[in-house]
């Protein structure tokens, strides 16, 4: 991320109005000023003018893709497509993108950045014809190709130096160290490459993107396919909890995953990226069409809601609410003390979903000699005992931790918590490395918000919401 956007601001001209900002590179700005392209504008402008030269309306296509792939897991099942229709639909599709990633490795990205969200039910596997044949695989080597073919045939660094790689690369290196201290018994070499190569795909993606998403076009389109897939996941979790799930039954029976294996996954996943969404709102609130993006973000929140996650719900409000904060302090604020005191005050106005969850986390009864007793619910108990017990685990070994994995071979139970998982399966080290990657990004994307440039600001403060949202929902 902050390869992207510190390169961009560096040749950040005046606002102008001759062309959109949204649609103009840096490497348009800098020769409309006279000022000497480099190598990476010169291929950033070939790479805009290249949207226009195929004449491919990325939008509809975009709102094509995102729709099938909500269309495919509407039935919440993994469809039963017949191998030989699976490995024809995968040939094409790697076909088309292979052909689109010759003129710019973009458009592979674009697609991965559509897919990814639904690729839990729709992964596009080809069942034993090939292992680990997938569509997501399919677009990270064409990715792969297409990024070393980029810097060799422009003669361009594959990696642009900044601070934050070398924080990566540092989590990196303790993550593989940690998943070779975690190794099972019995377990084969292959299995553990699977594993090792599951946890460091997110961590390549993000160098892919900080070194190939470099103007303003790709910005937004990448911008615009996140907040289509997180719609597209919104509605789909509507429709699970409206028609699939209904409202009668206990909270249990009501709760829905979406296009995650697990609620709080979900929850969590709205928490990241509904943020962006609301930005846009924001940002545009005085355009009467962009209170229509309040439906799609209402989409999120209520299927936030019917997850019944009280550490995701707790993230998704925090979110919501540091985003309108980071956009205007004093609405910020009078909405944070209307909330407390609608729940001081008025707390059958908020939702029963919410209210009845967190009531029945902790009660209290009397006991026969007067004094009160302080029962938590079930599921808070556990993990209670949880996190004792990973603070033991902890304190037993702080700095290189008990191994990737060991976790559950010691307690028994998933952590519930991002920051105690990390502490005792890789060591305090590692835990405070992720928590200062976390916060140079926060710090950049803070920085990015105050930006001249529309599309820079917007995803600045989008940005600002995802992160607190991230570091909310790993508690």
């Amino acid at each position: 991320m902050e390869n992207v956007f510190f390169r961009m601001e560096a040749r950040m001209p005046p606002p102008m109005h001759r062309a959109s900002p949204l649609m103009q590179t840096p490497a348009a700005s800098a020769a409309a000023d006279g000022v000497p392209l480099s190598k990476e504008e010169l291929l950033a402008q070939d790479e805009a003018e290249l949207f226009g030269r195929l004449r491919i309306p990325l939008y509809p296509f975009l709102a094509l893709l995102i729709s099938t792939f909500v269309m495919l897991e509407i039935p919440y099942s993994k469809p039963e497509i017949p191998q030989p229709v699976m490995i024809a639909i995968g040939f094409f599709s790697a076909v088309v993108i292979i052909f689109l990633s010759l003129e710019s490795v973009f458009f592979a990205i674009l697609g991965l950045v559509a897919f990814i969200p639904f690729s839990n039910l729709l992964p596009g596997t080809f069942g034993r014809f090939l292992i680990a044949f997938n569509l997501t695989n399919i677009i990270t080597i064409v990715i792969c190709v297409g990024w070393f073919a980029r810097g060799a045939l422009h003669r361009l660094p594959m990696l642009y130096p900044n601070r934050a790689n070398w924080l990566v690369f540092l989590f990196m290196l303790l993550a593989v160290f940690s998943f070779y201290r975690g190794l099972i018994t019995n377990e084969t070499a292959f299995d553990f490459l699977v594993r090792l190569k599951r946890y460091l795909t997110p961590i390549f993606f993000y160098f892919v993107f900080a070194n190939n998403v470099t103007n303003r076009l790709q910005i937004h389109y990448i911008f615009a396919a996140i907040c289509a897939a997180t719609f597209g996941a919104g509605f789909m979790g509507v429709k699970e909890a409206v028609i699939d799930v209904g409202t009668m039954g206990s909270w249990e029976k009501m709760r829905i995953c979406g296009i995650t294996a697990q609620p709080n996954d979900l929850a969590a996943y709205f928490s990241y990226y509904a943020p962006l969404i609301l930005a846009m709102f924001l940002q545009g609130i005085r355009n009467r069409w962009c209170w229509l993006l309040l439906v799609p973000w209402w989409f999120c929140a209520y299927a936030t809601l019917r997850t019944f996650s009280r550490g995701g719900v707790l993230a998704f409000a925090i979110s919501a609410w540091a985003t309108v904060f980071f956009w205007n302090k004093k609405i910020g604020m009078a909405l944070l003390l209307g909330f407390f005191a609608a729940v001081l005050f008025f707390p059958d106005m908020l939702p029963e979903s919410v209210i009845g969850r967190f009531r029945g986390t902790v009660t209290v009864k009397a006991t026969l000699d007067g004094s009160d007793m302080i029962r938590y619910e079930t599921s808070a108990n556990q993990r209670i005992g949880v996190w004792t017990q990973a603070w033991n685990l902890i304190k037993l070994r702080p700095f290189m931790g008990v191994g990737y994995g060991r976790f559950m071979s010691y307690v028994g139970r998933d952590a519930h918590n991002g920051y105690l998982l990390i502490a005792a399966e890789m060591g305090i080290p590692a835990l405070l490395v992720m928590l200062f990657i976390l916060w140079r990004f926060f710090w950049t994307a803070r920085r990015l918000s105050a930006s001249p440039e529309p599309i820079i600001s917007l995803l600045g403060l989008g940005m600002s919401g995802c992160i607190v949202g991230v570091f909310v929902a790993n508690f």
